[in-house]
């Protein structure tokens, strides 16, 4: 019985390893398998994250192509910067005449979309350029496809001395969508090429503005909706800024916009908000980056045709190089103006003009013309202003005429070469652009300012009115390559 019976429990031990054995197995083998199963959706999820990381690339691959399209190729194509094209009224843009609840003006890549840019041309050339662009790139494959769509437009003259270029500044909506190997990215950004107008302010002083004293006043019109006054007066756009310090004295003055200084350059002074009087600044008091301007194109040699009329019948003078010039008692002066694209110009070594009917005028009323002055000084420098050594462009008496009311500033443009002082004094009325890099440029008097005065170092005081045109926030500057504003991405 004890031989039976120890048999029986050693069979039964054999069988219990052997089920935990195989459980074992069993256990073991679901584990490999889990592990494996793991691997495998781990290195499918590494797979497709990797392709969803190429198409994301990829689109913004599609997305820099078109900034780049935008910028350089598309300024080059005939008609494409022409403002008739479009309605400029309507936010998007709509071909002209079209309604602004019309389908807004488009360039498409993508397949499923359908270009009505004005220009077919424009429209072709894009979509070689930017239509299922396959890209292979070591083991990358696929390929990417753009729309834009222009969201706003303006005509901008680019340019401060002649020749000066029409084109048009747009926003775009840019949709990029890429595919590698089934993942697909869809991307949007929105870009524009900005516009910077030299003469974005009433008054910029490269260096500083000295003093806004007194009972002056920068405003604002725009010479598209006609003459200054009545309904198109504005105590907003006419801000006064500089690279360096802006200093304002009083508080019967008024700026009519925003006070920006900034960090001093070239031993200029530093901004200091402390020396602005907030309470005669409608707008905000702002630190800015410095601004750069252009140099001046070079002056001829010096003339000896020099002028000086003191009678009230009229001298015209021709376009062409003078020296001296001198308006004086009741002498009348004109100057040829010629068009917009064709405007006269001429160069003077200096130019005074004292006396209170002085006048120098503009024929035809509202001609364009340039007029350079080197700034020599003049003997004997006028007693009317003190603070000067000397001068070599002043303008009393009545001013610079065009017209009764004056024509848009753009029209006269004075560029003064000098580092000694520029000054409108007394009653003097001019409707004009003022670049003097180099000079002080002085505002003084009783009289009315139409423009924009841009000089080393400023000054606006006594009850001189500075009425800026906003329009010229349109003329005189830079256009910069399309820049982005906003971007977003999706994936499906």
């Amino acid at each position: 019985m004890t031989d039976r019976s120890f048999a029986s429990n050693r069979s039964s031990q054999s069988g219990v390893a052997l089920i935990a054995a195989i459980a074992g197995l069993v256990l073991a083998s679901a584990i490999v398998l889990g592990m494996t199963s793991l691997a495998r959706v781990e290195v499918l999820s590494s797979f497709n994250y990797r392709q969803l990381v190429q198409a994301d690339t990829l689109g913004e691959a599609g997305l820099n192509r078109g900034i780049e399209w935008l910028s350089y190729t598309y300024p080059t194509l005939a008609g494409a910067t022409d403002i008739s094209n479009f309605d400029d009224g309507c936010y998007p843009v709509v071909a002209a005449g079209d309604l602004c609840t019309d389908p807004g003006v488009r360039l498409a890549g993508i397949d499923a979309n359908t270009a009505n840019y004005p220009l077919a041309d424009v429209q072709t050339v894009f979509a070689a350029a930017l239509s299922a662009q396959p890209v292979a790139v070591a083991d990358v494959a696929g390929d990417y496809s753009l729309d834009a769509e222009m969201l706003a437009v303006r005509q901008v003259t680019t340019g401060v001395f002649q020749p000066l270029q029409v084109e048009t500044s747009e926003k775009w909506r840019l949709t990029s969508e890429s595919s590698v190997l089934g993942a697909t990215s869809r991307q949007t950004m929105i870009v524009e090429r900005v516009f910077q107008s030299f003469f974005a302010h009433a008054l910029y002083g490269i260096c500083s503005v000295n003093r806004v004293a007194g009972s002056s006043i920068t405003d604002s019109y725009d010479s598209n909706l006609g003459p200054y006054g009545g309904a198109n007066a504005f105590d907003v756009d006419a801000g006064v800024g500089s690279n360096g310090q802006v200093w304002t004295n009083g508080t019967s003055l008024a700026i009519g916009g925003d006070v920006a200084y900034g960090p001093g350059t070239g031993g200029c002074p530093a901004g200091d908000p402390s020396s602005v009087n907030p309470a005669v600044v409608n707008g905000e008091v702002a630190a800015r980056p410095p601004r750069t301007f252009p140099p001046l194109p070079p002056f001829p040699p010096p003339s000896a045709n020099n002028i000086s009329h003191s009678s009230a019948v009229p001298l015209l003078l021709p376009p062409g190089n003078y020296g001296t010039v001198t308006v004086q008692g009741n002498g009348v002066v004109g100057l040829q103006g010629g068009t917009e694209a064709a405007p006269t110009v001429y160069y003077m070594e200096n130019l005074s003009e004292t006396g209170n009917n002085a006048t120098i005028q503009i024929f035809p009323t509202g001609g364009h013309v340039i007029l350079h002055v080197r700034g020599t000084p003049i003997a004997p420098s006028p007693a009317s202003l003190t603070g000067c050594a000397d001068y070599g462009l002043y303008l009393g008496g009545t001013g610079i005429l065009s017209g009764v009311p004056p024509p848009p500033p753009s029209s006269v443009r004075i560029n003064y070469y000098g580092t000694n002082c520029l000054v409108i004094a007394g009653a003097a009325t001019a409707s004009a652009t003022i670049y003097a890099p180099e000079a002080d440029g002085r505002l003084g008097g009783t009289g009315q300012f139409y423009g924009s005065v841009i000089a080393r170092t400023t000054e606006l005081y006594g009850d001189r009115q500075l009425h800026y045109d906003t329009d010229l926030q349109n003329r005189f500057g830079t256009l910069s390559p399309a820049k982005v504003l906003s971007y977003s991405r999706s994936r499906f």
